[in-house]
């Protein structure tokens, strides 16, 4: 039974016990050499998967594979491992279906075929999560580390991200921790999409480095003026898929030092938390994406027309097909 799984040009293990009945148990039944046995049904799936999983690669998307390979992470399944008993971690019926259409890269049913920003891309859920304001998002996350700090005892010092920021105001940090054990940490709370369009333009592969890449930027924006002041500094880079950078758990981690009594969150709680909090500000993004590219629609079928000045100085609604003629 187990030859027939047998793939040419793949170096099975222990394959000259698995040709037919009589080799495996030649070859199995030998005691003195018990460990041919041992996890053989892992290693035959591991090989399986090695050889199979090249190939299917090879008849997705390029967004297909960027989504699956961004939500190998196990950061990306906390989602799903959220007890609504408290309101923190309670997601909207609204938002639970965005993001299991998010998860699966299923269109909602409603959806447009083209978004309404300026640049008419196709609004795939990539794009929703990607295309409208995202500072709403940001500032959501950036609160949960200040609550955080908080309860922990840990001091903090903000900077909110608005849109009528200065250039200068752009250059401070998000959040700068006091912890008093050691030197103030500065950090840069920054979502970025691996799947997104534009980065998938670059290279297929271009999903595996967008985080790297985007630390890179992160630090050489602000490290050099952290060092100057002699504070530390950490970009604390999330996925809009879950997938969370090595620097966000090591300040979860200093947080987590600080509990003081019975005062305090687990690194585990915390973790569910800022995966929840980043479901629900992909939701809003979602909606408002989908939100303007549908009013975009209803506006291209004329089903509410435009206001415009007749020569005479009179008011009238005429058709938008009506303008272009």
């Amino acid at each position: 039974m187990l030859s027939r799984y047998l793939i040419e040009g793949v170096d099975w293990p222990e394959k000259e016990g698995l040709k037919n009945a009589e080799e495996f148990l030649k070859h199995f039944g030998d005691t003195d050499r018990r460990k041919r046995s041992e996890k053989l049904q892992t290693r035959l799936t591991g090989e399986y998967w090695a050889d199979h999983i090249p190939k299917l690669k090879k008849t997705l998307t390029s967004e297909t594979v960027a989504r699956m390979e961004s939500r190998s992470s196990r950061a990306t399944a906390l989602i799903w491992k959220a007890y609504p008993l408290t309101e923190d971690f309670a997601l909207t019926n609204d938002e639970m279906r965005f993001t299991v259409a998010y998860a699966t890269g299923q269109r909602l049913p409603h959806m447009p075929e083209r978004c309404g920003c300026a640049h008419k891309a196709d609004l795939t859920m990539e794009h929703t999560v990607n295309c409208s304001e995202k500072l709403t998002r940001h500032n959501m996350i950036q609160d949960r580390f200040v609550a955080f700090a908080r309860q922990h005892g840990v001091h903090t010092k903000t900077n909110p991200r608005l849109l009528t920021q200065t250039k200068e105001q752009r250059l401070q940090p998000d959040v700068v921790f006091y912890p008093g054990t050691h030197a103030p940490l500065q950090t840069d709370v920054t979502v970025i999409n691996p799947c997104a369009p534009y980065i998938l333009k670059k290279s297929s592969r271009a999903h595996n480095w967008a985080t790297k890449t985007r630390k890179a930027e992160k630090r050489l924006k602000y490290l050099a003026a952290a060092k100057a002041k002699g504070d530390d500094f950490k970009p604390l880079v999330f996925e809009t898929h879950g997938k969370m950078a090595e620097e966000i758990k090591d300040l979860l981690n200093m947080l987590a030092s600080n509990t003081t009594m019975d005062r305090g969150l687990a690194v585990s709680d915390m973790q569910l938390d800022l995966a929840v909090t980043l479901a629900r500000g992909n939701a809003l993004a979602a909606r408002d994406t989908i939100g303007k590219a549908e009013k975009e629609r209803d506006t291209q079928r004329a089903i509410h027309p435009r206001l415009v000045n007749n020569n005479n100085g009179k008011k009238r609604y005429v058709r938008k097909a009506d303008i272009r003629n």
